[in-house]
């Protein structure tokens, strides 16, 4: 089973998120009384191929809607007061006020981010165990369960999640691509950037401790010699070197030997 179709049994009935994922664009949409809104399923149709020409219709006047799959095409009416006619390919879920379905739109992308927290709770201490052995052939992770649990908080409460469920909620188009596919992979490069950020290992990290362990380079200069001439396009100071090489080393997980650290290298 893909490592990804764990995120499942987090999000429950997929109907359901649907449903959410649906309503979940109006969170971005400032309310206006008495403007009407209808949610297209987005998600369900993706799934199925189904393009819109716009998603969510908003209704400020009677508006026609153009759809296509498969070489299929159709076309739908909405009115104001929330009838519509037309080729329906799958249900319309909701339309009303869009005051309301702005409300609607906020819960679900709070709700969808909670359903999420455990996932990314796992998530954070998988990238713990990668990074670890990254920066200190360790197994068992650069972070403690409290530091776990205070990276998971930080992406859930810094909105980081949240804004990732709303982007996914107006994607225009995943392709074959699955929501739980989609959502795994870009949580999954979120947390471990977020376990990075902690220990203070810079984005370069991995790249000059594999130029360090490759050359052996004795002093700060010769490493920073071998890495600009094999990436001659990026510009690494010593403080970024310093800190991939002593990343974790408050945490006692650095393996990597900072004796070519001048004292002004030093963390």
């Amino acid at each position: 089973m893909s490592e990804y179709r764990a995120i499942n049994g987090y999000l429950g009935d997929f109907n359901a998120l649907w449903t959410n994922l649906a309503y979940a664009p109006f969170a971005l949409v400032a309310p206006v009384l008495g403007v009407r809104g209808v949610v297209v399923p987005k998600y369900r149709d993706n799934y199925l191929g189904i393009e819109w020409s716009e998603s969510p219709v908003i209704l400020d006047s009677d508006r026609s809607v153009d759809w296509a799959s498969s070489g299929v095409v159709g076309h739908i009416d909405f009115f104001m007061d929330g009838s519509y006619v037309g080729d329906i390919p799958a249900p319309i879920i909701a339309v009303g006020p869009l005051n309301r379905l702005v409300t609607r739109g906020k819960e679900a992308v709070w709700a969808i981010t909670m359903q999420l927290e455990p996932y990314v709770r796992e998530l954070v201490a998988a990238a713990s165990r990668r990074v670890g052995a990254d920066v200190g052939s360790m197994t068992y992770g650069v972070l403690d369960e409290a530091a776990i649990d205070q990276v998971t908080d930080e992406l859930i409460s810094g909105g980081l999640v949240l804004r990732l469920v709303e982007r996914t909620a107006v994607t225009p188009k995943l392709g074959s691509q699955s929501i739980g596919s989609y959502l795994h992979i870009n949580l999954r490069s979120m947390a471990e950037t977020a376990v990075r950020r902690f220990i203070g290992d810079p984005h370069v990290g991995r790249k000059i401790r594999a130029v360090l362990a490759e050359t052996k380079a004795g002093s700060m200069e010769e490493l920073l010699g071998h890495y600009r001439r094999r990436f001659p396009r990026e510009k690494v100071s010593r403080k970024r070197a310093a800190s991939a090489l002593t990343a974790g080393s408050l945490l006692e997980v650095g393996a990597f030997s900072v004796d070519l650290l001048a004292e002004g290298d030093r963390l």
